[in-house]
């Protein structure tokens, strides 16, 4: 083998190590980053039981509201998410999979409570989900991402 062909097949190896190394990093940078603007989580329930939401931003902060019409007050909240929330919405979170989710329960219409998920996209298109158990066997293919939002909601 001539030199020049040494030289040029590690340059090759070269090149192809970079690549690789670069595109490891975007996908790591991409998974740390949210794919969509928000992420609402909302629990209300008839006969003036306080409204309990958080929303959770692409800046991974998390924004809680309790609001009560009858009582007349509201109380808000806002912290960073931890990282172990980051990484837990990210593993639980498939967007498509919730944007296929097409469940519309009303339960406070006959003063129960209902629970609610609502994604917001940067191209401002959203979807909701409202539902009146989380048991409910359309809602088992996001029941992790549930359990998760029902967490960080109790955490304030």
């Amino acid at each position: 083998m001539n030199p020049f062909t040494k030289i040029f097949a590690g340059l090759i190896l070269i090149s192809l190590s970079i690549l690789s190394l670069s595109c490891a990093e975007k996908e790591a940078r991409l998974k740390d980053n949210f794919s969509f603007e928000s992420l609402s989580f909302t629990t209300q329930c008839g006969w003036c039981i306080p409204t309990r939401q958080i929303t959770i931003t692409k800046k991974k902060r998390v924004k809680f509201s309790l609001e009560d019409s009858c009582e007349d007050f509201e109380i808000n909240k806002e912290r960073a998410l931890t990282s172990e929330e980051i990484d837990a919405i990210n593993t639980a979170l498939d967007v498509e999979t919730l944007l296929d989710i097409d469940f519309d329960q009303c339960g406070i219409c006959i003063d129960a409570c209902d629970d609610g998920i609502k994604i917001e996209e940067s191209s401002g298109e959203g979807h909701s989900i409202r539902y009146t158990s989380s048991k409910n066997v359309k809602l088992e293919e996001i029941q992790e991402l549930i359990t998760i939002l029902e967490e960080i909601r109790d955490g304030f």
